[in-house]
């Protein structure tokens, strides 16, 4: 995997999440035969051609053995392993854990988690999971995988949204502005009409001439390929018709003020 990022780069936070869940059914699964792998890193993950992740170089897992309080031996690849797993007590799950957090942090960035945090839904699990004290981890492979999935579909909605679908600070802070001042407009302009009629037609005025052209242009849900007679046009006419229908969405507004009394 080391091999793949110096091609590929920092991945993203979604292929960070696919790579990673992969690793953590691996790990779901060894950990459930009493096996602690303890070198989780980059090094010792393999990804295919078809995107398949394997998890390699069991040569100093250990199983869990009751009533030994620290392990036989101190090994790991320094930065990936927990503090543990240096003569503390016996490792456990938990060491893989924090490893795993560790990975989600080099995967996102090429660095540790005290050298570079990665930023967005990640950064939570990254903290917990790299605790020092590993009683404030996840208490198991299981529990990092579902806060993994959870965090994972509530971006994946977020990420429909215009203004948030790239993940750029910026584009959110002014995503939240925007939708602001249009619920703003989309309330008080009704309330402050002089009749209910007048108070309609201010509201599908706001409506067309803001709320509308902004999905067009910004082809929320793709909805430029759900269209049969778009969907096979190039990429400039398709730009070019939703330039269109953001000038028409914009000009109809305009019908529902002359309209008003």
């Amino acid at each position: 995997m080391s091999e793949y990022l110096d091609v590929a780069g920092c991945l993203n936070e979604a292929q960070t999440s696919q790579i990673v869940l992969q690793v953590c059914a691996g790990l779901e699964a060894v950990h459930k035969l009493g096996i602690i792998h303890r070198d989780i890193n980059p090094n010792n993950i393999m990804i295919t051609p078809d995107g398949t992740v394997k998890i390699i170089d069991f040569g100093i897992s250990r199983t869990v053995k009751v009533n030994q309080s620290l392990d036989t031996q101190i090994l790991g690849t320094q930065g990936f392993t927990a503090p543990e797993q240096f003569g503390f007590h016996q490792t456990g799950q938990r060491a893989d854990i924090y490893s795993v957090g560790v990975l989600i942090n080099y995967i996102r960035t090429k660095k540790l988690p005290h050298e570079k945090l990665t930023s967005g839904y990640l950064s939570e699990i990254v903290l917990k999971a790299t605790r020092i004290d590993e009683a404030d981890r996840y208490s198991d492979i299981c529990e990092i995988t579902c806060a993994l999935q959870k965090k994972r579909r509530k971006n994946k909605i977020l990420r429909t949204v215009p203004g948030f679908r790239q993940g750029v600070w910026w584009h959110g802070v002014i995503a939240c502005i925007y939708y602001l001042i249009l619920d703003f407009f989309l309330i008080i302009a009704p309330i402050s009409a002089k009749s209910f009629f007048s108070g309609c037609l201010y509201f599908l005025y706001f409506f067309f001439s803001f709320a509308v052209p902004v999905p067009i242009l910004t082809n929320f849900l793709n909805w430029t390929d759900r269209l049969q007679f778009i969907a096979n046009k190039r990429k400039g006419t398709k730009i070019l018709i939703q330039i269109v229908f953001a000038v028409c969405s914009v000009l109809l507004s305009f019908g529902f003020i002359i309209a008003s009394p």
